[in-house]
């Protein structure tokens, strides 16, 4: 952008501002303007500037002023944006000299300002506009709120009837049964693991976890021995198995991980806490349906 100096002031006394200018000479609303100050500072010295803000005022500061040493004065160079139209002015802003000890002096700065025209024509019309005309009257006014309350009563209706028609139209968790011969047969490999004993750690867990993840997976197909046992907890979850008979089997299965995988050294009354509750599991796991299907007529 080219810059042309507008106005030159005067030097009204030492470490004063010298001269002022802008650029360009006439803009309009919403353009950018580029406003100089040099001020006279001594050697040693620098200068700091505080550009003021306000939402009413003509001009923004877009950006930090931008401060220039030279010999004997520094520039204070502001980016502005014009936001109201007016004649040409200036605007103040706060500065300090600061000397090589760090004590300052207070000074205001003036930027000048250009012409700011509006972005509107002129009205040359000279007619007046003729009050409304309504069936209804012009003095009949609408309460908002009430208009508000009413939306947002017919967006929860909305909201309420969907989430009826999903609940309604959602499949039904499928009944969880454990196979008879299942539970048995899980029932038979943690007597195995029990009587091989608990001092291995990792060949235990081993047997342990093979007859839990059989049994589910003989209750559910797709709670299959591949999983591992995240994926095999958000199977379960997604199934409408209950926080009481997943936890245990969580406990047990990641216990079971860190003995097999990790080869976490597991102590022996741990392990054989951990058998008394996989044997409750298989013995209590899906025995809810079957007392209802029993007590059925």
């Amino acid at each position: 952008m080219k810059r042309a100096l507008l106005a030159l002031l005067l030097a009204v006394g030492a470490q004063a501002q010298t001269r002022a200018g802008v650029s360009p000479r006439e803009v309009t609303v919403g353009d950018r303007v580029t406003s100089v100050v040099e001020v006279q500072i001594g050697a040693g010295e620098r200068l700091e500037v505080s550009f003021p803000w306000s939402d009413t005022a003509r001009v923004w500061s877009i950006r930090p002023v931008r401060i220039e040493a030279g010999a004997g004065t520094a520039r204070a160079t502001a980016t502005l944006v014009a936001w109201s139209p007016g004649p040409a002015g200036g605007v103040s802003a706060r500065a300090r000299i600061v000397g090589a000890g760090g004590t300052g002096r207070a000074l205001t700065l003036r930027f000048p300002i250009p012409t700011v025209r509006s972005v509107l024509p002129a009205d040359t019309s000279r007619h007046k506009p003729k009050p409304p005309k309504d069936v209804v009257g012009p003095d009949r006014e609408i309460d908002w709120r009430m208009v508000a309350l009413g939306a947002l009563a017919a967006v929860w209706l909305l909201v309420l009837l969907a989430w009826l028609r999903r609940r309604r139209n959602r499949p039904r968790p499928e009944p969880i049964v454990a196979p008879p011969d299942a539970r048995v047969q899980a029932l038979e490999a943690l007597e195995a693991a029990r009587a091989r004993g608990a001092t291995d750690g990792r060949a235990f867990y081993t047997l342990v976890s093979e007859a839990l993840r059989g049994f589910a997976h003989a209750v559910r197909p797709r709670w299959s021995p591949d999983l591992t046992t995240t994926e095999l907890e958000r199977r379960m979850e997604k199934d409408g198995v209950a926080a009481r008979d997943l936890g245990p089997l969580r406990s047990v299965l990641h216990t079971a991980d860190l003995a097999k995988f990790g080869r976490y050294p597991i102590p022996a009354d741990t392990a054989l806490r951990d058998w008394d509750e996989a044997r409750r599991w298989v013995e209590s796991f899906g025995r809810e349906e079957e007392a209802r299907e029993e007590a059925a007529p």
